[in-house]
């Protein structure tokens, strides 16, 4: 025998969901053509419909973060948090960003540390928190979170050329060298930055022997120097330099300054 008793239907709760949901795709929509003003709005009425929602809030801080209104994009990221108790990595990560823009950078650490701690496998994240540390004068641990980030994802060309910086700032020309021939051999669209510091790790050898009496071994890593040089300006000047865009190709270009 069946029971007298039905479940609720509950539609109204259905329709707002659903309505939210449609809001929330649109907003992606005009995010994704370039109308920023069209997103917030969406995503503001969806919020209306549901003031919790965590990922109209957080799409609310990113749309902000890309107008450069820094301030309404922390507030929108710190309340979804808040709601997330702190748990997202991905909301952390974008309230680093945040914090960083504003110079905020003792709070941008805090945020990447949090989100490294729930996910410590984002290449871009160990990327950016290595380079807040290193500004900050923490070459180890910057140095660490580089080896970490192309771990995870070799072609990240900017890893492996300020890896190789902070490893010749440090004096350890050998491990830098090896560092920007890693960047050539995993991510060709840095070639150019990787062989011209290459040519400046060679001078600065050059120059350490010379400064000791040695002047074959300094007349040799002179010639390594002016060869890498070389190559670099090469590179740009080929075929296969169409991979950056012109304006990229120009500051290459113009980078060739001391490590």
């Amino acid at each position: 025998m069946f029971s007298s008793k039905r479940h609720t239907c509950y539609v109204s709760d259905f329709f707002e969901v659903e309505h939210v949901r449609r809001m929330k795709n649109r907003g992606a929509d005009n995010r994704k053509s370039g109308d920023l003003e069209g997103a917030i709005q969406h995503f503001e009425w969806a919020l209306a419909i549901s003031p919790k929602c965590t990922t109209c809030l957080k799409d609310l801080g990113e749309v902000y973060l890309a107008k450069k209104d820094y301030s309404r994009a922390e507030n929108y990221m710190r309340t979804a948090l808040d709601l997330l108790d702190g748990k997202d990595s991905d909301a952390l990560f974008t309230l680093g960003i945040i914090l960083s823009e504003q110079g905020k950078d003792a709070e941008s650490i805090e945020a990447y540390r949090q989100s490294i701690s729930i996910n410590a496998d984002d290449a871009e994240l160990c990327y950016n928190l290595g380079v807040k540390l290193g500004a900050k004068g923490d070459a180890i641990a910057e140095r660490e979170l580089y080896e970490k980030a192309v771990s995870i994802q070799p072609s990240m060309g900017r890893t492996w050329i300020n890896w190789g910086i902070s490893l010749a700032e440090a004096g350890n020309l050998d491990l830098a060298e090896e560092k920007f021939l890693r960047c050539i051999e995993y991510a060709p669209k840095f070639v150019p930055d990787a062989m011209l510091n290459l040519s400046l790790v060679y001078q600065s050898k050059h120059n350490q022997v010379m400064g000791q009496g040695l002047v074959q071994e300094g007349r040799e890593n002179g010639l390594k120097a002016s060869d890498w040089l070389e190559n670099a300006k090469q590179w740009m000047d080929s075929s296969a330099a169409q991979i950056l865009s012109k304006e990229e190709l120009e500051k290459q270009r113009n980078s060739y300054n001391g490590l």
